[in-house]
């Protein structure tokens, strides 16, 4: 199976236009957030991504590998808590069916049964 890399917005597409219009081969990555802070589009996960990015390297590969990360890790998490559910669900019925039994007029079993003598 490929592993296809997120799609870019359209506005950060446009600010990896301007990183390659620009030389950055000096940059540091405070430059980087500067020099997007105020440009449409560049949200604060952006911001956090190039705070941490190679600069020397593919900025938006590894945008794309950043935003892949991501959504691996949310549909972990989401995975997780669906099983969470699940369970808690299986729990509840099973607690549900022991009260209902232990109410019951009529036990099943002699031993714990004070309805039958």
């Amino acid at each position: 199976m490929k592993n296809e890399l997120p799609e870019i917005s359209n506005e950060l597409n446009d600010i990896f236009d301007l990183f390659s219009s620009e030389d950055i081969s000096n940059w540091t990555n405070n430059d980087l957030v500067d020099f997007v802070d105020g440009i449409k589009g560049a949200d604060d996960s952006f911001k956090k991504f190039l705070s941490t990015a190679d600069v020397s390297g593919d900025l938006m590969e590894q945008y794309q590998q950043y935003l892949s990360n991501a959504s691996s890790a949310n549909a972990k998490f989401a995975s997780s808590l669906k099983s969470i559910g699940a369970n808690m669900a299986i729990i509840l019925a099973v607690n549900v069916a022991v009260k209902a039994a232990a109410n019951s007029p009529i036990c099943l079993i002699k031993i714990t049964c004070p309805h039958i003598t």
